[in-house]
């Protein structure tokens, strides 16, 4: 599965597990003649891939202006940031040191929080109050911490299945296997039609 999205009457979060620019950075990266274009490009080159990157979308409120746009994604780019860091991360998704508060989740994660998120602001944003905001972002926070745990158990158990097989000989027979086995088929059908005879 390489998207995942969970939707609150307020805010929607897509998921996706892979590292990717956002839509702005592509808008540049396509340009070829942008003179900004290396910059955007070398930035997301180098941009740590083994950790959360998130921002904060306002599509769906595009038509308001620009000063309650900023205000409403401010508000949810800080809740986001507490949640995550109640529950033992960082804001980019790193786990915080073993003596920081709110490590009950953090402690079953192996290594950091991966992938892409982009929190979606609704219409309705513009009617709730801060505190039914961080309640929501609370939700998706959770809902996210459990998929990212359950994504990263799944891999540990697939690297496990794929360690214990290439011990015991691999997922597929070698050549060396092959001829054997052939060798035995042939001495089998020679030794039959000997008896034959």
């Amino acid at each position: 599965m390489k998207q995942q999205a969970w939707a609150t009457k307020q805010l929607t979060l897509k998921l996706e597990l892979k590292n990717t620019p956002s839509k702005i950075a592509l808008r540049y990266m396509s340009r070829e003649h942008c003179p900004i274009r290396p910059k955007i490009q070398w930035l997301c080159e180098t941009r740590d891939k083994d950790t959360l990157w998130w921002r904060v979308s306002t599509t769906e409120i595009v038509d308001l202006g620009r000063v309650v746009r900023s205000w409403h994604s401010r508000r949810a780019r800080k809740a986001f940031e507490e949640e995550l860091k109640a529950r033992g991360f960082d804001s980019k998704g790193r786990q915080l040191p073993s003596g920081a508060q709110g490590l009950a989740t953090a402690e079953q994660f192996h290594g950091n929080m991966k992938g892409t998120v982009s929190l979606q602001l609704r219409r309705l944003c513009l009617q709730g109050n801060l505190t039914t905001m961080r309640q929501e972002v609370k939700t998706l926070v959770e809902k996210l911490v459990k998929f990212q745990l359950e994504n990263q158990q799944n891999q540990s158990q697939d690297s496990e299945i794929l360690n214990r097989k290439s011990k015991s000989g691999g997922l597929f027979p070698t050549r060396k296997k092959m001829e054997a086995s052939s060798g035995r088929a042939q001495r089998g059908r020679y030794e039959q039609e000997l008896a034959i005879l």
